[in-house]
């Protein structure tokens, strides 16, 4: 593995979910930018996950397997100390990136002022894509909290992209939350850094009743 920090580490905690898992790393091969490593934290799955992750044969993936269950922020603070690059970017295991996503990432980081990025996504529900659009523009700390703690900021794990020594700062992510996980992190993170809001959709969401 080269020592040369890539542009993006990817994030992927999982768990018992081989199947879709693939469909998530398939879309991380297929982006335009590649300069990336792909780290995929499963969280003790008792699934051919590990069978499914090595047949990809794929040198940007870094595959850790827990030896225990710890739950989804756990794994995430597991692929985070992991990371090498200085931007942070997350997908969960059952979502998918659109091909342009890591390029658009690029470009925004050029020109925002903040350490924390967040895209518009689709909601895949019934096999119909239901938009999940922010306004693209730049929110202070004090907006950003005011928006998250009204609900007028579509957010969601896959949406987060963040500075890595910003995320260092608040602790990283809470192992004790189960549910609403990226909600409290911003939150968190709006204690010392705005955040930059872009409308293009970068990702689909695809809901799951097995929630890690």
């Amino acid at each position: 593995m080269s020592l040369r920090r890539p542009a993006f580490s990817i994030i992927t905690p999982t768990y018992n979910r081989a199947a879709v898992l693939v469909r998530a790393i398939r879309s991380v091969q297929a982006q335009t930018l590649t300069d990336y490593e792909h780290l995929i934290i499963d969280d003790a799955s008792t699934d051919d996950t590990a069978e499914q992750v090595a047949r990809l044969e794929d040198p940007r993936i870094r595959y850790v397997r827990l030896d225990r269950w710890q739950g989804a922020n756990a794994a995430r603070n597991v692929g985070v100390a992991l990371a090498r690059a200085e931007w942070l970017t997350f997908l969960d295991s059952d979502d998918e990136y659109l091909p342009h996503r890591l390029e658009t990432l690029r470009d925004r980081i050029r020109t925002s002022p903040h350490p924390l990025l967040l895209s518009s996504f689709l909601t895949i529900k019934r096999g119909q894509p239901r938009p999940a659009i922010n306004p693209s523009r730049l929110l202070s700390p004090q907006e950003l909290e005011e928006a998250l703690m009204v609900h007028t900021v579509l957010i969601a794990g896959s949406a987060i992209t963040v500075r890595r020594q910003m995320l260092h700062k608040v602790g990283g992510f809470d192992p004790s939350i189960r549910r609403m996980q990226d909600r409290e992190l911003l939150l968190r993170l709006a204690r010392y850094c705005g955040a930059s809001l872009s409308e293009e959709v970068d990702w689909r969401k695809h809901p799951s009743k097995d929630s890690i």
